[in-house]
């Protein structure tokens, strides 16, 4: 088993029209080398999906591409640490750029033909990886069997998503681009962030500045937020009589050097003769304070009624993707499901015609080592006929010329015979 990881690393690196052919391969050689853990193992690995497959090829092949894509990530969450918005928009043109860019390489390796729904499948998964440290991780190790997604709000969910869990980075692969930490909640505080009064949370009933929600990298210094300056309401402040410094003019009516002509500084002080002129300016000044207040309290209410229709809209949307990764998990396991059912009973039918094949040639091995016997006692049966048959040959030549003489010394005969009989005759 511990070589899992090793033959998975091969089989994830060829394109998903070739996995199966090369996974049953696989199985094949483990079950010959008496490894049938490992074959079983082997066997229970998922094909995976066209864009998961085309990621794969690309941390394979093209390693320096998804390196430069983690650091322009790194890139973009120090500009959104520092609030640096024009830095941002510049930032994600050109994420816009170098991930449509990194999914023509992937799909390109992938052999082309893939939709559009590859396509933008591949983005999000670079994208993810590009956001979140574990997302990269995973990527790195070149087994994914499916797409990744980032919301941008929550973790990205990486359960199931590579083929052997706890697998090492590929060789030369990029990693993990430095894991992410949060920023304390004083930060805001630090910053400034907070605006005078009870509601705003200043040194009376002071709580702390509200922050962005954000995560910074391990190398981003530790500096607190920008926030925005706090907002300064220009006010009028009357002249009491008995307040220290007023002097006999304020209570007697004289202008004082300055007054009447406010330059809207706090603490700017207005000298203005008699009670019923202070009087009404103070209750200008409650009207106005009035309905400041009002103002900022609709104004939080509707930001309020804003964030929990984004939150609400957002939850909503996280609801239909995850109910769709469920659908697609789903049927990614009905697939392979199927497809394991399938490939394993080729897998025992071929063990079936191996078995029968292996009988007929050994009992074919037995059929040719008698007939080689067989041919070596025809041989040997040949060579005796034939020495025999030399030996009859040379008898029958000897016979024959026997014949010959024994013909000939007939008709000698014969020719006595006649002779003597004429001289008889003749007698």
């Amino acid at each position: 088993m511990a070589d899992l990881a090793g033959v998975a690393a091969d089989l994830y690196g060829v394109p998903p029209a070739e996995f199966t052919r090369a996974r049953t391969a696989a199985v094949t050689a483990a079950r010959s080398d008496g490894e049938r853990d490992l074959a079983r193992a082997v066997g229970g690995l998922r094909k995976p999906s066209s864009a998961a497959a085309a990621v794969n090829l690309l941390v394979r092949e093209r390693p320096d591409d998804l390196g430069a894509l983690l650091d322009l990530g790194v890139r973009i969450r120090e500009a959104q640490a520092a609030l640096a918005g024009a830095d941002l928009r510049a930032l994600h043109a050109e994420q816009q750029r170098a991930v449509g860019a990194a999914a023509d390489a992937a799909l390109e390796l992938l052999g082309g033909g893939a939709g559009g729904s590859v396509r933008g499948q591949v983005e999000a998964t670079l994208r993810a990886a590009m956001g979140d440290p574990d997302a990269a991780a995973t990527v790195a190790t070149g087994l994914l069997v499916r797409d990744l997604f980032s919301s941008g709000f929550e973790p990205v969910d990486v359960a199931g998503a590579v083929a052997v869990p706890d697998a090492p980075a590929l060789a030369g692969a990029p990693g993990r681009r430095t894991p992410l930490r949060a920023v304390p909640d004083d930060a805001g505080a630090a910053a400034g962030g907070h605006r005078d009064g009870p509601d705003g949370g200043g040194a009376d009933g002071a709580r702390p500045g509200r922050r962005r929600g954000r995560l910074l990298t391990e190398e981003e210094p530790q500096r607190p937020l920008r926030g925005a300056p706090a907002g300064r309401r220009s006010r009028v402040r009357v002249a009491d009589e008995d307040a220290p410094g007023s002097g006999g003019g304020a209570r007697t009516g004289d202008p004082g050097p300055g007054d009447g002509e406010g330059t809207g500084d706090p603490g700017e002080t207005v000298s203005l003769p008699g009670r019923r002129r202070r009087g009404r300016v103070r209750v200008e000044q409650g009207r106005q304070a009035e309905q400041d207040r009002q103002a900022e309290q609709e104004r939080r209410a509707e930001q309020e009624r804003s964030a929990a229709r984004r939150a609400a809209a957002e939850r909503e949307a996280r609801s239909q993707r995850r109910a769709a990764a469920v659908r697609a998990a789903e049927q990614d396991v009905a697939l392979a499901r199927d497809e394991a059912d399938e490939r394993r009973g080729a897998r025992d039918a071929a063990d079936d015609r191996l078995h029968a094949a292996e009988a007929r040639a050994e009992e074919l091995g037995g059929t040719i080592a008698r007939a080689r016997e067989e041919i070596e006692r025809l041989r040997a049966a040949l060579a005796s006929a034939e020495q025999e048959a030399r030996e009859v040959g040379l008898e029958v030549r000897h016979a024959r010329s026997a014949r010959t003489a024994a013909a000939r010394q007939a008709e000698r005969a014969d020719q006595r015979l006649r002779a003597a009989e004429a001289a008889r005759d003749a007698l």
